[in-house]
């Protein structure tokens, strides 16, 4: 399970603690689960950190460490915090974004070539609400693509 916060950089923390409390409830329901907490680093998010390991840096006062297998130091509290793979996700998702938008872009402009080419009334029936259901899915991605970029605005 992911979970990614967005949101003020001072309640991002505890909004991640909330959502652990319900996990560690669900986790007691079953006895003898083996559950591992890792926090992803922020330019290598199939590579995690421990999540308590984090904490006990943190307890002690240790403000940066050096991860295995990487030379240069990363600060704690980002990954407590979310912050640093918040703004990841939202990097990740504002590319996926554009990459849609591109193809959506090519079938739209394929469905007006076929629609300014058709002389059958049934088919351009068609093929108009075929393009309208292309707009409205640009809109709508258009629209994800303005929160995620206001949401990495906040980092």
């Amino acid at each position: 399970v992911s979970i990614y916060v967005g949101g003020r950089s001072t309640t991002r923390r505890d909004f991640l603690a909330r959502i652990r409390g319900y996990f560690d409830y669900i986790h007691a329901l079953f006895p003898g689960l083996e559950v591992q907490e890792r926090v992803p680093l922020p330019d290598q998010p199939d590579v995690s950190i421990d999540y308590r390991h984090l904490l006990t840096l943190e307890e002690k006062g240790i403000e940066q460490f050096i991860p295995e297998g990487r030379e240069l130091p990363l600060a704690v509290a980002p990954l407590l915090n979310g912050s640093a793979t918040s703004r990841l996700y939202y990097q990740q998702r504002l590319q996926a974004l554009r990459k849609h938008i591109t193809q959506l872009d090519a079938h739209s402009e394929a469905a007006w070539l076929r629609y300014a080419r058709e002389r059958d009334a049934a088919e351009r029936s068609t093929l108009e609400n075929r393009i309208r259901e292309l707009e409205n899915e640009r809109d709508k991605l258009l629209r994800e693509m303005a929160e995620s970029e206001q949401a990495l605005a906040q980092f």
